[in-house]
C-alpha cells in the first residue's frame, strides 16, 4: 500500500521551525530568453521531507 505524501511546492508553503521558507524565483522567461527557468530554495523539512533516512546522520550525501 503507497501513501501519496506530494505537496505542491509553492511560496509560503510550510516548514518547520526556523528552516528557510520557500522561494521561487524566474530567471529567464519564453518572451525575452526563448526559454523559461526559475530557482527554487527551500528547506529540506518543506512540506513533509526532502532528506528521507538521512534526517538524524550526521553527513551529507556522499560524505
Amino acid at each position: 500500500m503507497w501513501i501519496d505524501l506530494t505537496k505542491t511546492i509553492e511560496e509560503g508553503m510550510a516548514s518547520y521551525g526556523d528552516d528557510p521558507s520557500t522561494r521561487i524565483k524566474q530567471i529567464k522567461t519564453v518572451i525575452e530568453d526563448g526559454y523559461s527557468l526559475y530557482q527554487l530554495t527551500m528547506g529540506m523539512h518543506t512540506g513533509t521531507h526532502l532528506d528521507g533516512p538521512r534526517h538524524m546522520l550526521n553527513q551529507r550525501g556522499n560524505d
